[in-house]
């Protein structure tokens, strides 16, 4: 028996151990988590700012294919003989061509990018509607010669920017819509 006892304790002694001290997992670790805090928030914005521009765009395609097909329906090829004169006449429209439903931006609070207040002005005559996908659209009356389009990519949800998720640059006019 003392025989096997020391057999096994040379084993022991000139067995060469395999694998990591708990010290070099903990410092792995802290690298790997250094670079993780690094790049995921970079990683997540830049996949936000994606998804505003993809819905961005599908706002603008309704909105192209919305005043395409009124066109056709009216039987003429200028918006200039259609009737946006009013906020009702507006969200009529809206509601019959790109299947949503009345809304409002006005009570939302929204910012520019150096996170000041924006004030966008006559919001209340707008003409809204949200859609399925919860993007609200806005026309403002047409006044002698264009209109303004906003479009909220997500409605209410933050982050409530311009230039994120608010867009407010397009506008169509008495000769026809300024598609994107």
């Amino acid at each position: 028996m003392i025989k096997l006892d020391k057999i096994r304790g040379k084993f022991m002694k000139n067995r060469k151990r395999f694998g990591f001290t708990m010290t070099e997992v903990l410092i792995a670790l802290s690298i790997v988590g250094v670079v993780a805090a690094i790049t995921i928030p970079q990683l997540v914005n830049k996949y936000n700012a994606k998804g505003f521009e993809v819905l961005e765009l599908k706002a603008k395609e309704t909105l192209s294919q919305a005043f395409d097909i009124y066109m056709t329906d009216i039987g003429k090829n200028q918006i200039n003989k259609a009737d946006f004169a009013t906020k009702a006449k507006i969200e009529a429209f809206l509601t019959k061509y790109t299947r949503g439903k009345t809304a409002s931006l006005s009570g939302i609070s929204y910012k520019t990018s150096t996170n000041q207040q924006l004030i966008i002005n006559g919001l209340n005559n707008f003409g809204c509607v949200k859609t399925n996908d919860g993007i609200v659209m806005c026309l403002q009356p047409i006044n002698n010669t264009w209109g303004m389009i906003v479009i909220d990519t997500n409605g209410s949800a933050p982050p409530n920017m311009r230039d994120k998720d608010l867009i407010i640059t397009h506008r169509y006019f008495m000769k026809g819509f300024n598609k994107p």
